[in-house]
Order: structure tokens, then sequence, then C-alpha cells
């Protein structure tokens, strides 16, 4: 892959600091998943070509993705631990425990389509198709992905979220080779200043700073799930109050995070001011929201004053 360029004049991005000039990033969930078409709905496979093509062609200003590791050390673009729900093999795999030359292999399961999430939050009475080249409905490489999509448009910035075994929050379960190897991926190909690292572990978070300090991070947190702070045991977890624990800030002063990411439903005025004051980004993601939903919760986002917005249903956020 030949090495990307970087325009800052020509791109509508400012990282790693904080500019409110350049306004509200728009962020494709593993690419664009349903947009409005004149005969009802076209829906494309999560992190798949298609989908992150279609993100660039309509302009969006980036895209969220699920990397993770292969056995053999290949960087892989799904969300999930193991094949079966998006693409399937013969049998159900470990992404971590399967070669490249396999998971290539894994075809779509079109059970899915009918079956969901994203198409569950349309209409009862939507029509929806399935959008894409058939030839593209597999599991990428990051390379791949990059190389395609910025194509398309050079400026592209991707939120590259690492998974791990299980999903899992913990920092044994990641790969001891993946993130070094993420961050020799994002040297090499000139991408500081269109890539974001993000996670639910902010220890991994941590390895990519003490790798390169350059390398724009951003901490995912739902509120539900738990969160270790630095050399202790205990977790703060629940849903997060309006604003954020000062302890929670501290922490991630501490461990230099670049953005904080949580739910749409979590998001106050209060939270995304603290998060102005303290130099971060504040970039919510979708998660259980219908189209409907999330249509309005990204108008209430808006008058926040949030950085970014990161959605199912990228053709709401270009209205």
């Amino acid at each position: 892959m030949a090495s990307v360029g970087y325009n800052k004049q020509a791109s509508s991005l400012a990282h790693p600091s904080l500019n409110p000039v350049f306004g509200l990033e728009k962020i494709g969930h593993r690419g664009t998943q349903i947009i409005k078409a004149p005969n009802g709905y076209d829906v494309f496979v999560e992190n798949t070509i298609p989908a992150f093509e279609k993100s660039a062609r309509l302009g969006l200003d980036a895209v969220e993705l699920d990397v993770i590791l292969t056995k053999d050390g290949q960087l892989a673009v799904h969300h999930d631990d193991r094949t079966g729900r998006v693409f399937r093999l013969q049998k159900p795999s470990l992404i971590t425990e399967t070669p490249w030359n396999h998971v290539k292999k894994a075809t779509y399961n079109l059970g899915e389509f009918f079956n969901s999430t994203v198409l569950k939050k349309l209409p009862l009475t939507a029509n929806a198709h399935l959008a894409g080249s058939l030839n593209d409905l597999r599991i990428p490489t990051l390379e791949e992905v990059v190389e395609r999509t910025q194509a398309i448009n050079p400026n592209m910035h991707f939120y590259i979220e690492i998974k791990a075994l299980n999903d899992g929050h913990m920092p044994e379960h990641f790969p001891a080779a993946g993130i070094p190897k993420l961050v020799a991926f994002i040297q090499k190909n000139k991408l500081h200043n269109n890539v974001t690292v993000i996670s639910f572990n902010p220890f991994a978070l941590e390895q990519i700073k003490a790798l390169d300090a350059n390398i724009n991070t951003g901490l995912n947190y739902t509120g539900t799930e738990p969160l270790r702070f630095k050399g202790e045991g205990a977790n703060h977890s629940g849903k997060l109050p309006p604003f954020i624990p000062k302890r929670l800030m501290n922490y991630l002063k501490d461990i230099q995070i670049n953005s904080f990411i949580p739910p749409f439903a979590e998001v106050t005025k209060r939270m995304v001011d603290q998060c102005h004051r303290a130099g971060l980004n504040i970039v919510p993601w979708v998660w259980h929201e219908t189209r409907d939903q999330e249509a309005a919760e990204i108008e209430r986002l808006k008058t926040l004053g949030v950085d970014g917005i990161i959605s199912n249903n990228p053709d709401l956020l270009l209205k």
C-alpha cells in the first residue's frame, strides 16, 4: 500500500486539538449501514468495502471500524471476536485463533440481513434492499479499507476500534502483537492526522500512547461496563450521571486521551462543556436507537455542541 499523504487545508478535521471552527464531524458507524433510497432503504453490510466506499462517496468526514488481529498477525476489519453472525466459515472460529488465509474465505451470512439489529430499527413497513457488490461482501483487511476509502476521499478520518477475544475490556484479552502492529501500520502510512484509535480498554490506549504519543486516542465508554483504573482492582460502572465524575476525568487526562466517546443517550450539555474545558473532543455513538430515535438524538446532540457523531444512518447527519 502506498503511503497516504494529508492536506490539512483541504481537510474538515482538526486533530488532535479541539477546534470548533471546523464544525461537526460526521462519522459512519462501521461505515454506512443504512441510507434512505427512492424505493425504500439501502442496507450496507457493516465493516465491508461497500459500506466504507459509500461513506466516502456520501461526503462523510470519517468512518468508525473494528480491527482484530488474526492468528498470523493480519489486521482484519471485523466487529465480533468470531465468525458466524455476519460472516461464516464451516464452523464458528475465533478470529485470534484463525490464520488470515482461512478468515478471508468467510462468506456472507444472508440470514444476518433479515435478522440484523440495524434492519430491525427501521419502520415496520420499510422496504429494505441489500446494497453493494457481492464480491466485496467479505472480511477486508485494514490496509484494504484505508486504501480503497482514501482513493475516493484522501482526507477520510478513521476511528479504529481495537477488538479482542470475547470483546473483553481487560488487557489480558488483547493479543500482545496487535497494538504494535497497528501503531506500525499508522506510522508506515503516515496516518497520524487521519486516525483516532479507540477502545473500551484504557490500558490498550495507554500502550498506543507509549509507542507513539502523536497518535490520537479515544475512550469508548458505555457507563454499564466495568472500567478499571490504573493500579486498582476497583472499577467505575453504572450509567453515567449527567456529568463526567472528577475521578474519571482526571484519569482521561492522565492517560492522554484525545476524545471521549459515550453513547447518545448519556450525553448532556454539562458533559460536553467538561470535555471542552479539558481540551477533549466528545464524539457520541449510536447504540440502541431506532432510525427515528436516532434522528431526534442527532438534532439534540448538535444543539449541545458535540464535536462528532457516530451514526448508523449517515444520511441523517448530512441533512
